[in-house]
C-alpha cells in the first residue's frame, strides 16, 4: 500500500475480515483487489469471494510466499515473495 500511495495511487489496507467488511459497507468503489493467499483469519480464496459479491468485475491480483497445489485452482496473477517495488509495479502493469 505504501508504495502505490507513493505512486499516486488511493489505497485502503486491511489485515483481517472484520476490517475488510467494514472496508466493503462503504460506499467507496475500487478498481483493483490485491490480496495475499494466507491471513490471519480469512484466505484470500474467501477474501476474494466477499470482494467480488460488492465488485463482480473488480481486478484481483494475490501475492504469496507460498501457494503449492493451489496453482492450478487460482485464476488471479500471483506474486511471489519477497518482491521489491519495482517488482511489484512490473507485475501490475503486466497483468
Amino acid at each position: 500500500a505504501l508504495y502505490l500511495e507513493s505512486e499516486g495511487a488511493l489505497t485502503e489496507y486491511v489485515s483481517s475480515k472484520p476490517a475488510l467488511q467494514q472496508v466493503l459497507s462503504s460506499d467507496k468503489i475500487y478498481d483493483i483487489f490485491i490480496t495475499d493467499m494466507i491471513l490471519p483469519d480469512i484466505s484470500g480464496r474467501d477474501a476474494v469471494a466477499l470482494v467480488q459479491e460488492k465488485f463482480p468485475d473488480i481486478k484481483v491480483y494475490s501475492i504469496s510466499g507460498y501457494i503449492g497445489e493451489e496453482d492450478n485452482k487460482w485464476h488471479y496473477p500471483v506474486l511471489r515473495k519477497p518482491f521489491n517495488s519495482n517488482e511489484l509495479a512490473e507485475f501490475l502493469t503486466k497483468h
